[in-house]
């Protein structure tokens, strides 16, 4: 599964990808999926082989990286500033949206 799902990765045009991480990241977070939290944790996936070509979408190490590798490439860029398994076990905070809400901050509610 692990190497479809880098295969799906690389099928999609780059401006789509990372839209993809963030959504089987998510799916995993959330528990409802512990075999995609397995596979995206998976030291093994992390940290591979190149020697072990089955591993990698098209079997080239060099070219392409695992599912987990692009997991936790995603994970560490991103807003979250951790490892994919911090993220997906629920470890780090869901990471502020930038959003604005009306009364918080600065313009909001004046001490008495």
């Amino acid at each position: 599964m692990a190497r479809l799902l880098a295969d799906n990765l690389y099928a999609l045009p780059p401006f789509e990808r990372l839209g993809y991480l963030e959504e089987l990241i998510q799916q995993a977070r959330s528990g409802r999926h512990p075999r995609l939290r397995r596979i995206l944790t998976n030291p093994e996936l992390i940290f591979p082989d190149r020697n072990k070509h089955f591993l990698f979408p098209r079997g080239w190490p060099v070219t392409y990286c695992t599912i987990a590798q692009a997991a936790e490439r995603y994970c560490r860029w991103s807003p979250w500033r951790a490892g994919v398994a911090s993220v997906v076990r629920g470890e780090v905070p869901e990471p502020d949206t930038g959003e604005i809400v009306e009364g918080e901050g600065r313009g909001g509610a004046m001490a008495a």
